[in-house]
């Protein structure tokens, strides 16, 4: 209906690749723990290091796009995109640290984007799986009073 095309998490990539090279808008939930197998870096995220995927970046470099952080947020009974500035896309000369900058780029709007609006954000995932030299998990504070719930 819109022209989107849905491709599942576990298809290969190739598909990403090809819409990106044809100026295509692709999206990736970026904020998933990475499945067993996967490769990931370590970033920190809320003061501890976690795991983030470095697939984006990889992807982006690929296809030579643009990463853009984009988020939904609810403000009554609507939803408004926030669309924040690009994130650099590494260069391969950059190798592994060029791919973990930018999984710590992106780590970081994601941060940002929970402690303004932390009443919007669920967390159901094992996202806290650090390294074992890491201390234990943070809890978020609530806020006082939650609009709208």
């Amino acid at each position: 209906l819109l022209g989107l095309t849905f491709v599942p998490y576990d298809e290969w990539p190739l598909e990403l690749l090809h819409a990106l090279r044809r100026n295509e808008v692709v999206t990736l939930v970026t904020d998933q723990r990475p499945r067993r197998g996967r490769r990931f870096v370590w970033v920190p995220f809320f003061g501890v290091r976690v795991r983030a995927i470095p697939f984006p970046a990889e992807l982006a470099r690929l296809a030579g796009s643009v990463m853009r952080p984009i988020y939904m947020v609810r403000e009554g009974d609507r939803y408004r995109a926030i669309i924040h500035d690009r994130i650099s896309v590494p260069t391969k000369a950059q190798g592994e640290e060029g791919l973990r900058e930018a999984a710590t780029r992106w780590t970081e709007v994601l941060e940002r984007e929970v402690r303004a609006r932390p009443e919007q954000w669920m967390w159901v995932l094992r996202r806290w799986q650090q390294s074992p030299d890491e201390p234990a998990v943070p809890v978020l504070p609530l806020p006082q009073q939650v609009p709208g719930v």
